[in-house]
């Protein structure tokens, strides 16, 4: 089955939300929304729009990242916001507002996690991480985790 939800729609509809909170007490309509679509040969009428619009909000309401005010009569949608899910989606560092830090408890599910790969890829990973999260390197620790780690698996594996 063909998904007809575009995922690079949704993240813009969050981007252009979360751009947008600080203005008419962070509420957004389905026209705020509209240039989002990606343009094709054939123009679409704008109820057609509107409805595509509609879906991807609609998803993104029922995941719990927006509330819908309205729905108006004909298409379209009225009161977007974001709610907290969304705000932590939008600005990530909002998760741990109240919480404990995340970064630790990352640390040590990946050590736990890294206790069954060869000891000599082990250690290195393990020093490496360390080294990068006392130099207050996110880049360096992305790094780790997307390039080396999927690596350390498959050699596992």
């Amino acid at each position: 089955m063909e998904g007809d939800l575009d995922v690079g729609m949704l993240y813009q509809i969050m981007a252009r939300l979360g751009a947008r909170r600080h203005k008419n007490w962070g509420l957004s309509s389905g026209a705020d929304l509209l240039d989002l679509i990606t343009p094709t040969a054939q123009p679409a009428p704008e109820s057609e729009l509107f409805f595509s619009i509609e879906r991807h909000v609609s998803f993104l309401e029922d995941s719990g990242y927006l509330e819908v005010g309205s729905r108006l009569l004909g298409g379209g949608i009225d009161g977007i916001r974001l709610t907290a899910t969304g705000q932590h989606f939008v600005q990530p560092e909002l998760a741990e507002f109240g919480q404990d830090p995340m970064l630790p408890r990352v640390v040590q599910s990946i050590e736990k996690e890294i206790l069954t790969y060869p000891e000599q890829s082990r250690g290195a990973f393990l020093f490496k991480l360390r080294e990068s999260i006392a130099q207050n390197s996110p880049e360096l620790v992305a790094k780790l985790l997307v390039e080396v780690l999927p690596r350390m698996l498959n050699q596992a594996g």
